[in-house]
C-alpha cells in the first residue's frame, strides 16, 4: 500500500475531493482552483476497486443515471458512448485521460542543491518573468518550490488545488530549459513539503504527457489510478 492510512479507492476518492468541489449528492459544483472554469461534466477515477463517478450538478438527472450505469463497475467503460450521451444534451470540448499518483509514502528528504528555493511573499519576485500568474495567486498556491538561476525561477512546482487531506501538484519548467532534471528536483521538493503539512501529495498528468511521466517514474511515484474527464460547452447548457 502507497500510503499507510488509504488503499487505491480511497486516495481516488481524496484526489476528486481535492480536485473538485462537490454538493451533498457528491455531484460537481465547481472547480476547487479559482482560475480555471467549471467546465467539467464527468470526472471518472478508474483504481483496481472500482470507479469513482462524479457528474455536474447541471446535468440533467436522466444523463447521469446513464453515465452511471456505463460506469458500473465490470462493464467495458466506452469513452466514445459516454462522449456520444452527452453529446444528446450539449456539446463535448475535450476529452482529457491520465494516470493518476501520489508520492511515497516515507520518502527520502530530497537533496541539498542551491538551485531549489521556497518561495513566498519575501521572494516572489523570482516568479515574475516566466510564472507572473503564479505570483499573483501565491497564497493559494503554497507551498511553492522554484528552481532559480541567477534571479529567476525556470521550474515551478506548486499546489494546483488543496483539500483537508491532500494537494494536486501542478508542475512546469520553461522550454529553454527543459531536459536537466529540474523539474523532477522542484517536485521532489514539493512533495517533501506537503508531507511535512500533513497532506498526501498527489499528481496526475495526460497519458500523451510523455515528460511528465518521466518524471513520476524518476521520483518513484505509485499510480493508483487513472483519471478520465469530459467538459463542454458550458455557456451552451
Amino acid at each position: 500500500m502507497p500510503y499507510a492510512a488509504f488503499d487505491d479507492a480511497e486516495l481516488m476518492r481524496i484526489q476528486s475531493e481535492t480536485i473538485y468541489l462537490l454538493d451533498g449528492r457528491r455531484r460537481i459544483i465547481g472547480i476547487n482552483e479559482r482560475s480555471q472554469a467549471a467546465e467539467t461534466a464527468v470526472f471518472v477515477g478508474t483504481t483496481r476497486f472500482g470507479r469513482e463517478v462524479l457528474v455536474a450538478a447541471d446535468m440533467p438527472d436522466p444523463m447521469e443515471e446513464e453515465l452511471r450505469m456505463q460506469c458500473e463497475r465490470g462493464t467495458n467503460m466506452s469513452i466514445v458512448q459516454m462522449s456520444k450521451t452527452i453529446e444528446t444534451y450539449t456539446p463535448v470540448k475535450q476529452i482529457w485521460v491520465g494516470p493518476a499518483y501520489v508520492f511515497p509514502d516515507k520518502p527520502i528528504e530530497p537533496a541539498a542543491d542551491p538551485g531549489i528555493v521556497l518561495i513566498d511573499q519575501s521572494n516572489a519576485d523570482l516568479l515574475e518573468t516566466y510564472f507572473s500568474e503564479i505570483k499573483s495567486e501565491l497564497e493559494e498556491r503554497l507551498p511553492v518550490i522554484g528552481y532559480v538561476i541567477g534571479d529567476t525561477a525556470v521550474s515551478v512546482c506548486c499546489s494546483a488545488r488543496k483539500s483537508a487531506k491532500a494537494a494536486e501538484a501542478s508542475l512546469s519548467t520553461v522550454p529553454a530549459f527543459q531536459g536537466r532534471g529540474l523539474g523532477a528536483k522542484a517536485a521532489a521538493r514539493w512533495g517533501w513539503e506537503i508531507r511535512l503539512l500533513g497532506r498526501i501529495p498527489l499528481y496526475s498528468t495526460a497519458w500523451d504527457n510523455l515528460s511528465s511521466q518521466r518524471i513520476a517514474r524518476k521520483l518513484d511515484l505509485y499510480q493508483y489510478g487513472t483519471d478520465f474527464h469530459i467538459t463542454i460547452q458550458r455557456n451552451r447548457l
